[in-house]
């Protein structure tokens, strides 16, 4: 599957007319004309394209949320006409940071809520807004990576909308001590961008135990799955 970045925007447009006025009214310099929505200040343009109801989507977005979109917006999702979907090719931090913009515009614009198709991660409408307001490394990450527990592992999915390898760890460690050592190893990976081989180490601290490095290919997703990474995995096991 060619690699991109994947964003879903539901609203409850009355028509697809009413979509293409409201992103020139309110979304502060951006025009849909065809399935392209382009910024007229950078001249810059990224694929949209518009579906019609999915009566799934309010459960996708319910799970995919963690229980951080309010019941209300839940149920208005349920009632959603259309979502758009924006797409940006290449992924990388610059790329994905581009995403956080060109997706705060469309919430601006009747959006009810974000989720990324690319990692399965959803937000509200304001938590989306607040990230990119944020400006920072953390907010990014925020934005397009989860954690997930796998009967084995626990492991990251999202760090392919920025170009790099995901992370996993044994389940060995308690859920919240694993959560803290993906998260902050994944935050050296996105701000620091190292150059990492096998056998290398990693602490969250100097008194820290050490976790040796280890590259391994995507295992948790099939190839034709939105979720896999292409640039592998770092498995880290405690020294």
């Amino acid at each position: 599957m060619e690699p991109q970045i994947i964003v879903g925007v539901p609203g409850l447009w009355k028509t697809r007319t009413e979509i293409v006025q409201s992103i020139v009214s309110n979304s502060n310099g951006l025009i849909f004309a065809g399935a392209v929505i382009m910024d007229m200040k950078t001249h810059e343009g990224f694929p949209l394209h518009v579906y019609e109801h999915d009566p799934a989507l309010a459960k996708s977005f319910k799970i995919a949320g963690q229980g951080r979109i309010s019941d209300q917006t839940i149920s208005q999702i349920a009632s959603h006409t259309f979502t758009r979907y924006c797409i940006v090719p290449s992924p990388s931090a610059e790329a994905a940071r581009k995403m956080l913009s060109v997706v705060s515009a469309l919430l601006n614009c009747g959006g009810l809520a974000a989720k990324v198709e690319t990692s399965g991660v959803a937000h509200s409408a304001e938590r989306w807004k607040d990230l990119t307001a944020g400006d920072s490394p953390l907010d990014l990450y925020c934005a397009f990576v989860t954690l997930i527990g796998g009967s084995e592992t626990y492991h990251s999915c999202g760090m392919h909308n920025f170009g790099l390898p995901d992370s996993c760890v044994d389940r060995s460690l308690r859920q919240n001590e694993a959560a803290s050592l993906l998260n902050q190893f994944n935050g050296y990976l996105l701000a620091e961008s190292p150059d990492l081989s096998d056998g290398h180490t990693f602490s969250v601290g100097p008194n820290a135990p050490r976790f040796v490095l280890r590259k391994e290919e995507c295992k948790f997703f099939p190839p034709d799955d939105y979720f896999f990474n292409l640039h592998g995995i770092w498995h880290l096991t405690q020294k």
